[in-house]
């Protein structure tokens, strides 16, 4: 039947519960409190906690974690199985379900990723997986080692291709002594060492050269191409000087 209980700067302690309508905090909370719900113009609501385990323990109605502050850190553990959860739908969810973690979203738009730089490493950040530069580059690597990089051109790829198969539309360019190899036992070789070119068969079998229509061997004379010898279709083998047939 009080209307109000002001005891002054007294404190109130009771072993039993507090119902009412309304808390309000008007002052900060002090170190070392065990439990204590506070407030600053600055800050705002205060809860503090100092526990063997956490700090502070956040439980729905069945009694169950949703969230923790362990002691004396400023993190926020989940527990496994429990998400953070952000959108009207709940769209984006971030998880660990004590195997694996996930970061999953099940709307309509895009999950994007907005920095300046980007890099993937292993969980020590010793070790590159991907990195992304804005303006630049975009560059994967094999054990901290970069093997793919994306330039103005093109790619840059260092170390050997290995493919099922491959389709180009525009030329691939050779650095010298950089060799296209073919074979398990790369037998024959495709290549152009600063000052001659070459296609040389390393292996014991034959090098066969096949035309559907007339094989030619041309030469540069003058700028122009003249030809040397022509196996045509009929099984001839015609030899030119100077581009006339002999």
């Amino acid at each position: 039947g009080f209307g109000a209980i002001d005891n002054g700067a007294s404190a109130i302690t009771t072993t039993g519960v507090i119902t009412g309508g309304t808390l309000e905090a008007t002052t900060d909370t002090a170190a070392g409190d065990n439990a204590a719900i506070g407030y600053t113009s600055a800050e705002g609501l205060i809860l503090t906690g100092q526990g063997s385990t956490s700090d502070i323990t956040l439980k729905n109605d069945a009694d169950a974690t949703v969230f923790t502050v362990p002691t004396g850190q400023d993190d926020i553990l989940f527990p496994d199985g429990a998400k953070a959860m952000f959108g009207a739908s709940s769209d984006l969810q971030i998880s660990h379900n004590g195997s694996y973690s996930l970061i999953a979203d099940s709307g309509t738009g895009n999950l994007i990723l907005a920095c300046q730089d980007f890099s993937l490493t292993n969980p020590a950040v010793g070790e590159n997986m991907i990195t992304a530069a804005v303006d630049g580059a975009v560059t994967l690597y094999h054990d901290n080692a970069a093997k793919i990089a994306t330039t103005a051109t093109g790619v840059d790829v260092t170390g050997v291709i290995t493919t099922d198969g491959m389709t180009t539309s525009a030329d691939i360019n050779f650095g010298d002594n950089d060799k296209a190899v073919f074979g398990a036992g790369s037998d024959l070789q495709i290549y152009h060492d600063g000052s001659n070119s070459y296609i040389s068969d390393e292996g014991t079998g034959d090098l066969n050269i096949r035309a559907s229509d007339d094989l030619r061997l041309q030469v540069n004379s003058g700028g122009s191409f003249i030809n040397s010898i022509i196996c045509n279709d009929a099984a001839a083998v015609d030899l030119y000087h100077n581009n006339n047939l002999k």
